[in-house]
């Protein structure tokens, strides 16, 4: 007896009942957004405002395989990848964020439809750093495809003396490599949101990233007290807790240029007792130094935030991070690992930095190769302290005016 194909309602409200009583974190957000029928998206996609889905795809699957792709396209909601994509290429971000998720989701269990991108050596790796690699090799592979069509124009020149041939088979091989088969999921595409068929403004985006996450804390709370948080997804979770002005582009710009020179701070010689010489190396992938302002301004949630910022910019550069805190006096620096727990703070007094120098110079004095010194702070300041190295102020402030006497500036306007 032939069993009866369920309809493209039918099976995606069958999957979306299943999904809220065995995965509350994904059913609660699932839910919280319209879900949509429109054989326009080919498969599956959101721009972070809704879900739509194309009829005559969901027909072709089963319930557990819907309730995968569902769960796939709250990941990219989750984490933002409809608000994050920046300038990056749209079809290397679409495959970036789908290495990272579809992982996670394999982790958990789930079915998904065939054609998802999974790949093991993405494992642990973030969606930019992925998205790194994915660039990397597609520069890579244009170059030597334009090497081998230069080597065939010479190599063409070099016989027209020899032969008068009509070449017709030569340009037709050359017009078909010129083609490079799009190897991007074939499921579950990501968007930019847009308003009346125009992208969103900044401030926008802030707006839509802002109810995001409110519903994935109120998700994730859900979730965590019914012991049903995916496994894996306490680090994306992290990260994807940016903050809503798009900041990040400039810190790590700057942050490039920081170490992309081939000088080091090091233990000053015995020559030099009373100052930090830099020297020229090569060596390593040198240390990301972090302070945080801890005399009562900087709220948990700007600390996150911040950290989950500079902790990716770590990422991309292969820098080491070290993070501590500082009022009046510093407290030390702690090396800290992407999906450790963020170091307790130590704090609450006024602001004076001078303490901050004498501590990084301790660490640099350890033999790390401190590469910048990012300080998050909210400018309030009584002494900035003394240069060490190359340094970076992120400061949290609607405060116009806020000068630091040295390093680079990174003002992050904060609501209020």
């Amino acid at each position: 007896m032939n069993k009866k194909k369920l309809s493209a309602e039918s099976i995606l409200e069958k999957a979306r009942v299943r999904i809220v009583c065995d995965a509350p974190f994904f059913g609660a957000i699932a839910c919280g957004l319209p879900s949509e029928l429109d054989e326009a998206v080919e498969t599956a996609c959101t721009d972070g405002t809704r879900i739509r889905y194309a009829p005559s795809f969901l027909e072709k699957l089963d319930v557990r395989q819907v309730v995968g792709l569902i769960a796939h396209e709250v990941l990219h909601i989750a984490l933002l990848h409809s608000v994050n994509r920046g300038s990056r290429d749209p079809q290397l971000w679409n495959q970036a964020c789908d290495y990272v998720i579809n992982l996670i989701l394999k982790d958990g269990g789930y079915y998904l439809p065939e054609g998802g991108l999974l790949d093991e050596k993405y494992r642990n790796l973030s969606e930019y750093q992925v998205y790194e690699i994915l660039a990397k090799d597609r520069a890579e592979k244009q170059k030597q495809k334009q090497q081998k069509q230069d080597d065939q124009s010479s190599s063409k020149q070099d016989d027209k003396s020899s032969s008068s041939g009509a070449g017709g088979d030569e340009q037709s091989d050359e017009q078909s490599s010129d083609s490079e088969p799009d190897k991007s999921s074939e499921w579950g595409k990501v968007e930019d949101p847009t308003e009346d068929g125009k992208p969103l403004s900044e401030a926008k985006k802030a707006e839509v990233s802002e109810k995001i996450l409110q519903s994935v804390a109120g998700a994730e709370a859900t979730a965590r007290l019914a012991g049903n948080l995916p496994a894996g997804l306490d680090r994306l979770l992290g990260s994807s807790r940016k903050p809503a002005v798009n900041w990040r582009d400039t810190l790590r710009r700057l942050l490039t240029e920081k170490t992309n020179d081939d000088w080091s701070w090091r233990r000053p010689s015995r020559r030099h007792r009373t100052a930090i010489l830099p020297s020229l190396s090569s060596e390593g992938a040198g240390v990301l130094a972090i302070s945080v302002d801890t005399s009562g301004s900087i709220s948990p949630e700007l600390y996150e935030q911040a950290i989950a910022e500079v902790q990716e910019c770590a990422q991309s550069i292969k820098a080491k991070v070290f993070i501590g805190s500082c009022d009046t006096e510093h407290y030390g620096f702690e090396e800290y690992l992407d999906g450790d727990p963020l170091p307790k703070l130590r704090g609450g007094g006024g602001t004076d930095f001078d303490d901050a120098s004498v501590k990084l110079d301790d660490l640099i004095s350890q033999g790390n190769e401190v590469k910048a010194h990012v300080f998050i702070t909210d400018g309030q300041v009584s002494n900035w302290g003394a240069e060490v190295c190359p340094t970076v102020w992120a400061i949290h402030s609607n405060t116009e005016g806020i000068q630091p006497p040295y390093g680079e500036l990174v003002n992050i306007p904060r609501e209020g």
